[in-house]
């Protein structure tokens, strides 16, 4: 058995239909995108291009009763693990389709090892970091 190696940003968001811009940095390599929300879908991922290879993903309502026109959404951002190591600071703000950002982050990346197998006498399978916003 076996993992991938991980650095993820997670976190819920309170977002309203529209294109919503991101910005994601790891020390001084940054990359912009955006994300467009969809009222009634139930999510879905976008790739992001630049100096990062990095895909941010918005999930379903959560509750889904909330009214159409405001969602609290899990929003999450996976970073390629390879651009970044212990210690690497990342930051990442989230801005709605009027320029407010609704979600911002600036944290030291901590990655840990993950031991699949039974213990570090079978071997690191993996390195994960989450930051959590």
């Amino acid at each position: 058995m076996g993992c991938e190696d991980a650095l993820t940003l997670v976190g819920t968001v309170e977002v309203a239909p529209g294109v919503h811009t991101i910005h994601v940095c790891v020390n001084e390599r940054c990359t912009d995108g955006e994300l467009e929300v969809r009222e009634l879908e139930v999510g879905h991922c976008v790739d992001l291009e630049g100096d990062l290879t990095v895909r941010a993903c918005i999930g379903r309502p959560i509750p889904p009763e909330l009214p159409p026109s405001m969602y609290t959404r899990e929003f999450s951002v996976d970073i390629d693990p390879t651009q970044a190591a212990t210690g690497h600071t990342v930051t990442m703000s989230f801005a709605a389709p009027d320029g407010i950002t609704v979600a911002e982050v600036e944290d030291r990346v901590e990655f840990e090892p993950q031991y699949l197998n039974g213990g570090p006498e079978c071997g690191v399978t993996c390195r994960v970091a989450e930051v959590e916003f």
